[in-house]
């Protein structure tokens, strides 16, 4: 495997390094799938609000109950906080100040 692009998905933060070797990690930092890329793979973020989805979103990893969670960002405290779009609940949800909030308009991260 080649180790021209490394990017490590923690907790929906996404850390590129190299260039075509993806580790997607869970919160527990396992190791879940291992995928070999031929070409860079753009990433980008899209405006969505109320449980929308879009096609090729970013999962970043599931739920208690399995259900999958995408990697997401929402508008807090004048910055673009980091967070999770859960599918059960159509909303996304951020960390600030201990406390998770809960988000309506969002943006997702998806591949092109």
């Amino acid at each position: 495997m080649s180790m021209s692009t490394l990017s490590l998905y923690v907790s929906s933060l996404i850390i590129s390094l190299s260039r075509s070797l993806f580790f997607i990690f869970s919160p527990r930092l396992q190791i879940q799938e291992i995928q070999e890329v031929e070409e860079p793979t753009l990433i980008k973020w899209v405006r969505c609000s109320n449980g929308t989805l879009p096609d090729n979103a970013i999962e970043g990893g599931c739920d208690p109950d399995g259900m999958a969670l995408y990697v997401a960002r929402a508008d807090h405290a004048g910055g673009k906080i980091p967070g999770k779009f859960s599918v059960a609940s159509g909303k996304v949800y951020i960390p600030w100040n201990c406390v998770e909030h809960e988000k309506t308009e969002y943006e997702v991260n998806f591949q092109t």
